[in-house]
């Protein structure tokens, strides 16, 4: 059994690991809180969302996979671009286009209610994963107080 007699110098004074802590955990409280910021927006745009058919006109997978696309509302063209979260278009291919209906220069090919739940997913994985690192770190602080004998 291995047996760690000596911390490396990084732990030697544990109150770096308390103050690591806060700010790490912060740091995900302020993306989760981003991502709820932007569920709620996405939430809104779901209540009043319309749809219509469009048309593939570009690919760059260079830049994170998106497709750009035309579409009409309004009596306007208008273009948007996705990277889209479920089966890649082809060019040329009519798909549906969901978009604001007060402003559709907000627009994707993904329903806004998906948009909405998946940054509400992301929000919650970031703040357990966030809590459980802090909470490592502090349980790691713990251990080494042990070791020194409570110093």
């Amino acid at each position: 059994m291995f047996v760690l007699q000596t911390p490396p110098p990084m732990f030697r004074k544990h109150r770096l690991l308390r103050q690591l802590v806060l700010p790490l955990w912060a740091l995900g409280a302020i993306g989760a809180i981003s991502l709820t910021l932007k569920a709620h927006r996405e939430g809104a745009v779901a209540a009043r969302q319309q749809t219509t058919i469009g048309t593939i006109i570009r690919h760059e997978p260079e830049n994170h996979n998106r497709y750009g696309y035309t579409f009409h509302a309004q009596g306007r063209e208008y273009v948007g671009w996705e990277t889209p979260l479920a089966a890649e278009p082809r060019m040329g291919q009519a798909v549906t286009v969901y978009y604001d209906g007060v402003n559709p220069t907000e627009n994707a090919l993904t329903d806004f209610a998906d948009l909405r739940d998946a940054a509400r997913g992301q929000a919650v994985a970031l703040l357990v994963i966030f809590t459980v690192i802090s909470g490592g770190l502090l349980s790691l602080e713990i251990a080494l107080r042990g070791r020194r004998g409570g110093s």
